[in-house]
């Protein structure tokens, strides 16, 4: 005597359906090219970030960090570090010692901490913060509203509209 069950319509078919598209909005999405934001903890050498918003961390170690695209937030740390930003409106910091802070194309923050640092805005109209009591290199680049914040008597400025000396 054979038992009948009732026999479930669709739900094979069903299922194959939405792992077919989780699998395919998965491929769209690596090819596609979109970045999703991260927060980097480097490790000494080379450290990139992505397209979008990244909290980018240097180590102890000398770090090249590049954060790329996106409004980020980078801070060197204990090595004497290089800091670059690129496109957005970048918050980018060096750390302990003589590091070299690059703004990238937008309206960045840029700022040296302590140690004899190099500074560059980039374009934009850029934020440059030096106030550390150590003599620091600050060329706040092509912007048409460019504020330093630095040490009297001690900082070089070059290119910066509005000089706010401490």
């Amino acid at each position: 005597m054979r038992r009948s069950c009732p026999r479930r319509e669709g739900g094979w078919r069903v299922k194959r359906s939405v792992l077919l598209l989780l699998v395919v909005t998965m491929a769209l999405l690596l090819t596609s090219g979109v970045a999703i934001a991260l927060t980097f903890n480097c490790d000494g050498g080379l450290c990139r970030g992505t397209d979008s918003r990244d909290t980018m961390y240097g180590s102890g170690d000398r770090d090249n960090i590049y954060s790329l695209g996106g409004a980020d937030l980078v801070r060197g740390n204990g090595g004497s570090d290089s800091v670059n930003g690129d496109g957005g409106r970048d918050w980018l910091s060096g750390g302990r010692r003589n590091d070299e802070v690059n703004g990238g194309d937008d309206d960045d923050v840029v700022a040296g901490n302590s140690g004899f640092d190099a500074m560059n805005g980039g374009n934009g109209d850029d934020r440059m913060e030096a106030v550390d009591g150590m003599e620091d290199q600050i060329s706040c680049g092509n912007g048409s509203h460019d504020i330093a914040v630095f040490d009297a008597g001690i900082d070089h400025l070059r290119e910066c509209e509005d000089r706010r000396p401490r």
